[in-house]
């Protein structure tokens, strides 16, 4: 049986199915331990080939038909020719995290990459990035000198008559989601030509951009390779063969690139020799326009990818915006980590948990000292609404100051993040990663989290809300319902005050500290 991952949030003209990703944050204790599973409906126990969702009519998709398509353009810019997404198009035949067997282009051309020998095939993994799936390319279990590849081969599928996924000759804008997981650098895409005995354009996973047929190898740099690191890199190349590439927004490298010929196969993932392959590396989306986009198209792009893939913009950007180009973040005070929570039905991206990239990964588990932050569970999560924040990069570690006069002699730590909330999705879940991080809490009561209503980042004035955690274990610290409205500060308290000064107190009630309803009434809890 066939099976292909779909968007959760289908557009309503054409639903097929009910195949989704379902993402649930909690496990048994109540931390977080996030889960994505395929729903896998009868209706769909047919062996013939599936995409998006339902059964193609008698057995084939046409390449250019328009009607297989669940979003429209990427962040609304118009004119895309390729979008390869992993949560969207996968063909597969067994579980998550084994080989897949095509890649359906969600552009208005429905291009589709495919490979038939098993060794070779890529594998597709729910949490890969962010919550989000990715392909691992990993060269594992192919013969001697082959890596895993996708090819773009037509007509459906059918014997390698492969041709160009893009026009490697005239004007173009690629964006590029990669996971390098070593230094080594690998191919992510190339278009080769004369039955791949003669290599063509190059794409790596730094976002270099290579012509291979010239000797020597002429090529553009991306940004530096580092390993465990994710990129979004870009590369535009106009009509003249200039081109510049870029990392996270940042222009890397400028140059020229001399003219390809005779391309009739493209590669994804690898290629035919040993020094080509994605090694253990993963591939995430993949965008090509036969344009070179407009500034404020690339930062509709790039927030999309960003918000998407927890990932943090340069701040050069200035700022993330949504589908219509209105910021939904734009703090470079605060520019650090930048993660969130959104929901953009134009372009079919529903965000409903996430965490940066930079301190945590695609499971949420965070990385030892980072403090990563996990944000989740939203009341409600409409079209256009967002919830992204980032930090002031103070460090993680405790101090005795800047804490609301009813908790003078708290300790918490110095970091204080700033959100940006764009429309209502009313309260979130977050979680907190304690791992590597000193703190001098003795009991759960100690953590708490406050938040700074006015934004000024100031503590000790204005309203400040205070929030006890729900669920503390050793590694983990979780709140369940806080309110973080648009232009709030909030920080993490890890010891509260001891009566007196005085350590060791078993039993603490104070009439200043209770909980009722708003307004007084009865008493809920002391």
């Amino acid at each position: 049986m066939k099976k292909l991952i779909t968007l959760s949030l289908l557009l309503p003209f054409f639903v097929f199915g009910q195949n989704s990703i379902n993402t649930n944050p909690s496990n048994e204790n109540g931390s977080v331990a996030p889960q994505t599973t395929i729903n896998n409906p009868a209706a769909q126990a047919a062996s013939s080939p599936q995409v998006n969702g339902g059964q193609l009519p008698g057995n084939t998709r046409s390449e250019g038909s328009p009607g297989f398509l669940l979003e429209d353009d990427p962040a609304g810019v118009p004119g895309v020719v390729v979008w390869l997404r992993a949560d969207s198009g996968i063909v597969y035949s067994g579980g998550v995290g084994t080989p897949i067997e095509e890649w359906h282009d969600q552009s208005p051309f429905g291009k589709i990459l495919s490979q038939n020998a098993t060794s070779r095939q890529p594998q597709i993994y729910d949490n890969g990035l962010n919550f989000n799936p990715a392909l691992q390319f990993d060269g594992i279990g192919g013969p001697p000198n082959d890596d895993d590849e996708l090819v773009y081969a037509t007509p459906n599928n059918g014997p390698l008559a492969g041709q160009a996924l893009w026009d490697a000759n005239t004007e173009h804008h690629l964006f590029l989601v990669t996971y390098q997981k070593t230094v080594d650098l690998a191919a992510v895409a190339q278009l080769d030509a004369a039955n791949q005995n003669a290599e063509g354009k190059l794409i790596n996973t730094s976002g270099t951009y290579s012509n291979d047929q010239v000797t020597p190898i002429e090529s553009v740099p991306g940004g530096p390779a580092s390993a465990n690191t994710i990129y979004l890199n870009a590369i535009t190349q106009d009509n003249a063969f200039n081109v510049s590439t870029y990392r996270n927004g940042l222009l890397q490298n400028t140059g020229t690139l001399s003219p390809v010929a005779g391309i009739d196969y493209t590669f994804v993932g690898g290629g035919p020799g040993p020094t080509h392959g994605l090694d253990s590396g993963w591939v995430a989306e993949f965008i090509v326009f036969p344009y070179i986009l407009t500034p404020a198209e690339v930062q509709r792009i790039e927030s999309y990818l960003a918000l998407k893939y927890g990932i943090t913009l340069d701040p050069s950007v200035g700022a993330y915006v949504n589908a219509t180009g209105t910021p939904i973040f734009d703090n470079v005070s605060y520019w650090n980590d930048v993660f969130g929570l959104g929901r953009d039905d134009l372009t079919g991206f529903t965000q409903d948990i996430s965490n940066s990239m930079n301190t945590g990964s695609g499971d949420g588990v965070g990385q030892p000292g980072e403090g990563n932050i996990v944000l989740y569970n939203p009341a409600t999560l409409d079209d256009g609404d967002y919830l992204v924040t980032g930090h002031d990069n103070a460090p993680l570690t405790e101090q005795d100051f800047d804490v609301p006069p009813d908790l003078d002699g708290s300790l918490r730590l110095g970091r204080e993040w700033k959100v940006r909330h764009t429309g209502d999705i009313g309260s979130v879940a977050l979680d907190f990663q304690i791992t590597g991080i000193t703190t001098s809490a003795t009991k759960p009561g100690d953590y708490k989290v406050m938040v700074d209503t006015d934004g000024n980042g100031d503590f000790t004035d204005g309203l400040v809300e205070v929030y006890s955690a729900d669920v503390v274990t050793a590694d983990l610290i979780q709140f369940k319902d806080l309110v973080l409205d648009d232009g709030v500060v909030f920080a993490i308290i890890t010891k509260g005050p001891d009566p007196g000064g005085i350590p060791g107190v078993g039993l603490w009630l104070k009439g200043n500290s209770f909980a009722y309803p708003s307004g007084g009434g009865t008493l809920n809890e002391w």
